[in-house]
């Protein structure tokens, strides 16, 4: 018998390699234990096989789940687990080792391990608690951290250290707020009181579980160290990859996801719009001067690509640590986080562009239904109990890219003009065959009456129906009309759109932007803000605020736009998410761009086209998934173009809407249309 530890991630090429080195040293043996870190399980199947085929070994694979469900089962191993958790664990789990990995976009001394606890706090996203509630149980609970029946604290010294991640309120308030949390928590919760002395501990058991939840924390943190590397790879070769600090890259995303909760805030208070795209990633990663070898784009794209990962537990853990941050963001403006989130809305009409449409189709390409971001947006939304709308003009405008898909399919690739249309290539790199494009796109809509078919489907499969706002954009005032019409016409102009084509998409997005702000007029005004939005992509109705108040001075309406960033963070953390499924809640995504996967050149398709010929396959569903996942590894290499490309756009779009240049650009702004 013989016996093998690793923390290699890669474990099949490892025990092949022992297996191998073995047989070639002369070694006889029967039977392998190998031993390792990380959970296996299944996955360890087809290495055992193996071993038992080629090497005649009996493998026996001793994983995470292994010992810990072995744990206490022996005297023996109760006391040498206590052992190992004392010698190695606690000292990673005490504030001063989780300082080193939770939180790392703050300062030491900045509250890393408030931050950490507003991480676990937050994960039980079921809960009912008020967010006011939830956020001081985690920072009283982070001040007690390394506390014990022999390491107290006093009430003043709690009230300092949360008051220093609180450092706004009325008078008294945060110190008001730290006494009732501890008289809560201390009845029969995980915090004890010392009446004699007036001070305060940790439970035992409270201790322990807190020690528990940082060290699933540490495990997950260390899977985004292995997708980072995975995506670095992809993107700029091993080589290149080698000579990069993956501690820099896992700094980057903290820093961007830091500046993401503090926009957030900041588009609350304001009444702006929030939506991370690769030119503000960029702009938060150009200051910190992190992964030296990388250019700007290379590492924007990296870390865009992690927030997007189809990998759905490191997604999952990004979006608790975004949630974190944004928590801690807004500690930083009041104590009371739950009246702020509340004021927004709590109920309303959103209606959808067809930039947020076309994903939705798109998605229908995905197997599993965790990974359909856009798709739990929708969810989220309409079990929260707001109302999904679409417009007859938007239903025309899917029917049309789908049917530009129809000609592109039929179409050289040569002989095309203009981008490739977004719902064609996200079936091609979806790994499907070409010619199943027209079966595929006959779900949506048939022959005879295809924008009936497009709105029966939105209705029946996402619970969008379809509802003109005509009525309310047609009685708006001339002034507003005009000067909304004028942004759409340039920006339509900028994207070299046909002067027919033009009229309709501008008549298109004048209804939408115009209706809403019109249709709110005839709404009761609501205590927790305005009830009807137009949730789009599109970078020029970003800006529609900004340019109603210069053409229209103090007689400006408020903005009608949503962002779909803005919406997913608000359903995490508001009290909408109360009536949301917990599966939904969790799978929400951190980001919503879609620069990665709208970046598609008919030189990839036709890659794509020749790797599903060079794989052999008898089953049609890994034919296509192992497609699928050579196209992604293929798509991040032109991550740095895309990015690259999008923030050239950026720059054009506000150039041209603040007046500088009006010269048209061979690409559109307008996202997937």
């Amino acid at each position: 018998m013989g016996a093998q530890y690793s923390v290699a991630k890669d474990f099949n090429a490892k025990i092949i390699q022992t297996l191998n080195r073995l047989t070639d040293e002369g070694f006889h043996y029967s039977h392998l234990i190998y031993a390792t870190n990380q959970y296996i399980g299944a996955d360890g199947d087809r290495v055992r096989t193996r071993a038992r085929k080629e090497f005649q070994v009996i493998l026996d694979i001793r994983d995470q789940s292994w010992f810990l469900e072995r744990e206490l089962s022996y005297p023996q191993r109760i006391a040498a687990s206590e052992t190992l958790i004392v010698k190695y664990a606690e000292p990673v789990l005490a504030k001063s080792g989780l300082r080193d990995r939770a939180g790392i976009a703050l300062n030491r001394d900045e509250g890393r391990v408030a931050l950490l606890h507003l991480a676990l706090e937050n994960r039980d996203l079921e809960t009912e608690r008020s967010l006011t509630r939830s956020c001081f149980d985690a920072l009283v609970l982070a001040a007690l951290h390394d506390t014990n029946s022999a390491n107290l604290r006093t009430i003043e010294e709690i009230q300092k250290e949360v008051r220093a991640r609180v450092p706004t309120g009325a008078d008294g308030q945060v110190e008001s707020l730290v006494i009732g949390t501890l008289g809560r928590l201390s009845k029969k919760g995980p915090i004890k009181h010392v009446r004699q002395s007036n001070t305060y501990h940790l439970s035992f058991d409270a201790a322990k579980d807190i020690q528990a939840r940082s060290a699933q924390f540490l495990l997950e943190e260390d899977a985004i160290h292995a997708e980072i590397s995975i995506i670095l790879i992809d993107t700029v070769g091993a080589e290149r990859a080698e000579e990069t600090e993956i501690s820099d890259l896992r700094t980057a995303v903290d820093a961007v996801l830091f500046d993401r909760g503090e926009a957030f805030v900041a588009a609350v208070a304001a009444g702006s719009i929030f939506q991370l795209d690769p030119d503000q990633i960029a702009r938060t990663l150009q200051t910190r001067g992190l992964a030296p070898v990388l250019t700007l784009d290379e590492l924007t794209a990296v870390v865009l690509a992690l927030l997007r990962t189809p990998n759905i537990e490191v997604r999952r853990h990004l979006g608790r640590l975004g949630d974190a941050y944004t928590l801690f963001a807004f500690l930083r403006q009041t104590p009371d986080v739950q009246k702020v989130v509340v004021d927004i809305f709590s109920d309303g009409d959103i209606w959808l562009d067809t930039s947020v449409i076309l994903p939705l189709l798109a998605e229908t390409l995905i197997e599993n239904p965790h990974e359909r971001e856009y798709t739990l947006l929708m969810n989220a939304a309409a079990d929260s109990g707001l109302k999904i709308h679409v417009t007859e003009g938007v239903i025309e405008e899917v029917e049309r890219h789908l049917n530009r898909c129809f000609v592109y399919a039929n179409t050289s690739g040569d002989n095309w003009n203009g981008r490739v249309p977004f719902l064609y290539s996200a079936f091609a790199l979806s790994g499907k065959a070409s010619v199943s494009f027209n079966s595929w796109r006959n779900q949506f809509s048939g022959r005879e009456r295809p924008e009936e078919d497009i709105s029966d489907f939105l209705d029946d499969e996402l619970k969008i129906n379809t509802k003109s706002l005509l009525p309310f954009s047609d009685q708006a005032p001339l002034q507003l009309r005009s000067a909304v019409q004028e942004l759409w016409n340039e920006a339509h102009d900028r994207r070299r759109t046909e002067d027919a084509i033009r009229y309709r998409l501008v008549a298109h997005d004048v209804e939408n932007s115009v209706g809403v702000i019109q249709f709110r007029k005839s709404l009761a005004r609501s205590p927790m803000g305005h009830r009807a939005w137009w949730l789009t992509l599109d970078k020029t109705a970003n800006n529609l605020g900004k340019f109603m108040r210069d053409r229209l001075g103090k007689d400006a309406p408020d903005s009608p736009v949503l962002s779909p960033d803005f919406l997913s963070q608000l359903l995490r953390l508001s009290p909408l998410r109360k009536s949301i499924e917990r599966d939904t809640l969790i799978d929400l995504p951190t980001t919503t761009d879609m620069t990665l996967f709208e970046y598609a050149t008919p030189e990839l398709l036709t890659e794509a086209a020749a790797v599903r010929d060079q794989v052999h396959s008898d089953n049609p569903r890994l034919l296509q998934r192992n497609v699928r996942d050579e196209m992604e590894r293929r798509r991040r290499k032109l991550g740095p173009k895309a990015v690259g490309g999008a923030r050239a756009m950026q720059a054009h779009v506000l150039a041209a809407i603040e007046g500088r240049t009006h010269v048209p650009v061979a690409d559109d702004d307008g996202p997937l249309v």
